[in-house]
C-alpha cells in the first residue's frame, strides 16, 4: 500500500481572487441606532460613518477587515467573506470592572477539607487551576510519587527517563532538552509537553528541581491536558508538586480553589424545548404543515414560492418538510431543483442542506454537497473536515484519511491556515480513524506507530455551525444541576471568532468523560448573525467514541429566536465536559 503522507495530496490553488462588494447594515447599542460610528477597513483609506438611523454602507473586498469603533465602546472587527453582504453590528460600552465572588461558609469548608484530602489522595495535584483529583480527568493519567523517584536523579529529564509508557524523554540535565508524551500529534507535526510546577506554568523543562524535593508528579495526555490549560498543552502537562510548595498554618498545602464549586451557578431549569420553538414557524411552514395531502402540500409550496422563493432557508424549509414530514425524497429534490440558482453559490445554504441530508441518513447526497462547498470554498480548513468525514460516512476510509493528510501537508506548506486548536480537532479526527478502520487504510506497522492507545473513551460532541457570523451561548449543565458556559460571540470571544474566519472553520467539540455517571443537559442561547436570517446548527454526538462500539446520532437546528435559552439535548452515562 502506498505511503499514508501521499495518497491523494494534489496540491490546488487555494488563492482567493478579491472580489468588490457593497456591505451595508446598521450600527446599534442596546437595540438604539448608533450615529457616528466609524465602519474602516484596515490598511485602506476608506471610511464610513453611520447615519442618524444607525445605517452605513461601504464597498470592500473579500479578505479585507472592517473595523466599527465609537468612541467609548469596544471596537469590533469583521473578515469580509464570499457571503457578506449585510452586518448588523451592536457595540458595547468598554467597561472595566473587578468580578466579585462570594464565598459560602459552606464554600469554606469544601475547600479546606479539599486540602486535607491531598495527603490522603496520592492522585490529587495542586495545579494553576486549583486542587484537582486528575485520576478522573480525560486519558490515562499516570502518577509518580516522590518517594518512588529513582535514587541517583539529577533533574526531571532522567527522573522519567524510561519510567512511564509512551513518555519519550530528549536532551539531558546539562544542555537541556524536553519530554514528549504520545498523544494526539499529527503524523507531521510533534509537539512537547509543557510544565505545571506547584501552580505555576513552563513551556521549557525545569531542570533546576531537586529531584529529593519532588512530591508529586502527574503525567496528562494531550486530551486531559488541553481540557485545563488550553491549546499550548495540546502535547500534555508534566504537573509537579514540590516539598517546597506555599503551605498553611496547619502543614496544608493551599490551593487556589475552582471557583464553580463556590460561586451561583446552579442551573434554573429555565431553557425551552427546541422542539416547541421549532414548531412556531413562519406562514409558509404553517401551510405545510397543516397540507393534508401531499397535493395540497405541493400546492402549498407553490403558492408561497412566488412571493418568497428567493429566500435560501425558504428553499432548505419546503426540502426538509417534504424529506422528514413526507418522507418523500422526490419531491425534496424537486424543490432544491426548481431554486438551484438560489443554493448552487451560496456555501451557507450548501452546508446547512448537507446538514438535512446527514440527519436523515442520506450520505451519498450530503457528500455531494460537501463536494460543492469545497469547490466554491478550497482555502476553508472546514471543507476538508467536511469532506473526510463524508468520505468516512460513506465507507471510504481511504479517501477519508487522505483527505485528513492532505490538509496537514497544506498546511505544512504554507498553503492553508490553521491554529493548534483546529488542528488539534482534525488530529482527534484522524486518530479515531486509524484506530477504528485502520486496518483498512495503513499497514499494521503504521497503525501501531501514529494510533494512540490511550484515547479518549466516552461520549463526543462536535457542534458545527453554517454561518460564521453566528452568535450563541452553548450552556452545559452537569448531573449535579450546576452549569458552565462557552460563549462564542464578538463580545465575550472576538479572538476566537476572528480566528475561526481566518483559518475558515466553524466547529468546537466537547468531550463527557465516562469516569463517573449522569445526566447533561445541554442549551443554547442563539444572538443571531447579524442578517435577519436564521442560523443552521449540526450536532453530532458520538456514543462510546473510540470504542468498537462506537456510533453516533446527528441533529440539526434552525435557530432563531434571539435571547432565549433552549434545550438541545440530554446526554446520558456521561461525566464531565470538556470545554476546549
Amino acid at each position: 500500500m502506498k505511503n499514508l503522507m501521499f495518497i491523494f495530496i494534489g496540491l490546488v490553488s487555494v488563492g482567493v481572487l478579491a472580489q468588490s462588494k457593497m456591505i451595508k447594515g446598521k450600527v446599534f447599542n442596546e437595540g438604539t441606532s448608533l450615529q457616528g460610528a466609524n465602519i474602516t477597513i484596515l490598511d485602506k483609506d476608506i471610511v464610513a460613518v453611520s447615519a442618524f438611523d444607525g445605517s452605513y454602507s461601504i464597498q470592500a473586498n473579500e479578505g479585507d477587515i472592517l473595523q466599527f469603533s465609537y468612541v467609548g465602546f469596544k471596537t469590533v472587527e469583521i473578515l469580509v467573506e464570499d457571503v457578506t453582504d449585510i452586518l448588523n453590528i451592536t457595540l458595547y460600552a468598554e467597561v472595566n470592572e473587578l468580578d466579585e465572588v462570594t464565598v459560602t461558609e459552606r464554600a469554606k469548608k469544601v475547600i479546606i477539607e479539599t486540602q486535607r484530602d491531598y495527603d490522603e489522595n496520592k492522585t490529587y495535584l495542586q495545579t494553576a487551576f486549583g486542587m484537582s483529583d486528575l485520576s478522573k480527568k480525560a486519558g490515562i493519567v499516570r502518577f509518580l510519587q516522590g518517594d518512588k523517584v529513582r535514587p541517583g536523579s539529577t533533574c526531571i529529564l532522567n527522573v522519567l527517563q524510561g519510567y512511564f509508557p509512551n513518555v519519550t524523554v530528549f536532551g539531558d540535565c546539562i544542555k537541556g532538552g524536553g519530554i514528549q508524551i504520545r498523544g494526539f500529534n499529527s503524523i507531521i507535526r510533534q509537539t512537547f509537553a509543557i510544565y505545571d510546577v506547584d501552580g505555576v506554568i513552563f513551556l521549557e523543562p525545569p531542570l533546576w528541581i531537586i529531584p529529593t524535593e519532588i512530591r508529586r508528579i502527574a503525567v496528562l495526555p494531550g486530551i486531559a491536558a488541553s481540557a485545563l490549560y488550553g491549546t499550548n498543552a495540546n502535547g500534555g502537562v508534566i504537573v509537579i508538586n514540590t516539598r517546597n510548595a506555599v503551605f498553611l498554618e496547619d502543614g496544608y498545602m493551599h490551593p487556589k480553589y475552582d471557583t464553580a464549586r463556590v460561586t451561583n451557578n446552579i442551573y434554573s431549569n429555565d431553557a425551552v424545548a427546541s422542539e416547541s420553538l421549532q414548531k412556531t414557524g413562519s406562514t409558509y411552514l404553517e401551510a405545510l404543515k397543516q397540507s393534508k395531502t401531499s397535493d395540497e402540500a405541493k400546492k402549498a409550496y407553490t403558492d408561497n414560492r412566488k412571493s418568497i422563493g428567493t429566500s435560501y432557508f425558504f428553499v432548505l424549509d419546503a426540502f426538509d418538510y417534504f424529506l422528514k414530514e413526507r418522507k418523500d425524497i422526490v419531491q425534496a429534490k424537486l424543490v432544491l431543483q426548481d431554486n438551484d440558482e438560489i443554493l448552487n453559490s451560496n456555501p451557507v445554504a450548501l452546508k446547512a442542506l448537507a446538514y438535512s441530508y446527514e440527519a436523515s441518513g442520506y450520505s451519498k447526497e450530503a457528500h455531494q454537497v460537501y463536494k460543492e462547498v469545497f469547490m466554491l470554498r478550497p482555502q476553508y480548513a472546514q471543507s476538508y473536515f467536511d469532506l473526510a468525514r463524508s468520505y468516512r460516512a460513506l465507507g471510504d476510509y481511504q479517501k477519508a484519511a487522505s483527505m485528513l493528510v492532505r490538509y496537514d501537508h497544506l498546511v505544512a506548506n504554507g498553503f492553508l491556515n490553521t491554529n493548534e486548536h483546529f488542528s488539534f480537532i482534525v488530529d482527534r479526527e484522524l486518530n479515531n480513524l486509524l484506530q477504528l478502520e485502520g486496518d483498512r487504510v495503513v499497514s499494521i506497522k503504521k497503525k501501531k506507530k501514529y494510533v494512540l492507545e490511550d484515547a479518549f473513551v466516552g461520549t463526543r460532541l462536535v457542534f458545527e455551525w453554517a454561518d460564521s457570523e453566528a452568535e450563541f451561548d452553548l450552556q452545559f449543565v452537569n448531573p449535579e444541576n450546576r452549569y458552565s458556559t462557552w460563549e462564542h460571540t464578538l463580545n465575550d470571544n472576538a479572538e476566537r471568532i476572528q480566528e475561526e474566519k481566518r483559518i475558515g472553520y466553524n466547529v468546537e467539540e466537547y468531550l463527557i468523560d465516562e469516569a463517573l455517571k449522569g445526566t447533561w443537559q445541554i442549551n443554547i442561547t442563539y444572538k443571531g448573525n447579524k442578517k435577519l436570517t436564521p442560523t443552521y446548527l449540526k450536532a453530532t454526538v458520538y456514543y462510546n467514541y473510540g470504542s468498537r462500539q462506537q456510533s453516533k446520532e446527528i441533529k440539526v437546528f434552525k435557530l432563531q429566536s434571539k435571547g432565549m435559552n433552549q434545550n438541545l439535548m440530554t446526554i446520558q452515562n456521561g461525566s464531565m465536559v470538556v470545554v476546549r
